[in-house]
């Protein structure tokens, strides 16, 4: 009989003598362990045979060998990846090959806020800009006439008294 290693040893669980044959052939009733040889020649047949990619269902038509497709699916261009983001709250994820275009226009990645150069969310920049930041030109709340100084500037002259 030819099978594969972990068939036969889910067949032999809890360590019997002999299984009844799977195969339910008329000359071979019982498979005894002592009767069961690795076939290395059965096995580098199943190694060149052509498998899908695990990544099929994402896109990727690659038929590989079977023993280089571990190798295929660490650089599969459709293997789902994660955002680089996904520290900075980013939850999605995207096959490798766009993850870069998601990535350059993520909402969670990081940018210097042209004003203060704090690090900012993308999501959260016109927010920061609007109520946070201390070097964003602002008219004066108290409409004293001033029609452009920054944040700080206002705070100060504010709180200086």
């Amino acid at each position: 009989h030819r099978g594969c290693e972990q068939c036969f040893s889910q067949l032999l669980q809890g360590n019997p003598k002999q299984v009844m044959c799977p195969a339910g052939e008329e000359s071979c009733v019982y498979l005894k362990e002592n009767e069961i040889f690795r076939d290395f020649g059965a096995r580098r047949e199943v190694r060149l045979l052509p498998v899908y990619c695990s990544f099929k269902t994402e896109g990727c038509k690659e038929e590989v060998p079977w023993k280089n497709l571990q190798a295929h699916e660490t650089t599969c261009s459709y293997k789902p990846s994660k955002c680089k983001f996904s520290q900075e709250g980013c939850q999605v994820t995207v096959v490798l090959k766009d993850l870069q275009t998601h990535e350059e226009g993520c909402l969670f990645r990081l940018e210097a806020c042209s004003y203060c150069l704090q690090e900012i969310k993308h999501h959260l920049m016109q927010d920061h800009l609007e109520t946070a930041c201390l070097e964003y030109d602002i008219s004066c709340p108290f409409r004293c006439g001033v029609e452009s100084a920054t944040r700080r500037m206002v705070y100060e002259l504010f709180f200086r008294s």
